[in-house]
Formats: structure tokens, sequence, C-alpha cells
């Protein structure tokens, strides 16, 4: 694992009940972290630019490590839109 504390925050705002709402997930899609994936994928769609160079997988694999390391995440604003959505 690249960012133990990365993944941690990425887990809780998966979790809550905002997100989940706007999703609209079953719980079986839930318990396949579902969430989790749609969440990831947002947030490199949202900060990493896509060259076409890769496979799609590749792409949000790549770009989820890069954010952790760079820790893009960490922006308050960032956690606070994902939580406020309505």
């Amino acid at each position: 694992m690249v960012n133990a504390e990365f993944f941690h925050k990425l887990r809780r705002l998966a979790e809550s009940k905002t997100f989940l709402t706007l999703l609209n997930i079953s719980e079986d899609q839930q318990e396949a972290q579902r969430d989790l994936e749609y969440l990831t994928r947002f947030l490199v769609y949202r900060h990493i630019e896509y060259d076409g160079k890769l496979d799609v997988e590749e792409y949000i694999d790549n770009g989820i490590i890069k954010m952790a390391e760079e820790g893009l995440l960490d922006s308050p604003a960032e956690t606070n839109f994902l939580v406020s959505v309505r």
C-alpha cells in the first residue's frame, strides 16, 4: 500500500451516508466495494489528465497511486465537496 492514511480517507469518504445516498447502490454492490471503485474513478478523472495511451484500468490504477503519493486528497475543499453533495 502506497499510503495507508490516503486509503483510510478514501474508505471513510466512500462509506459516508451522503456519498452512498448519491450512489444509490445495493448492499451487495457495497460489499463488492463498488462504492470505493466509483469514488476512485471519480477522483482520478477529476485530478489526473488522461492522455489516451493507457488502458482505462491502468489509467485508474496509476492515477490513484499518483494521488496517494502526492496527497491530492488532502484538501478540505475536496473532502467537504464529496460528503456534502446532495
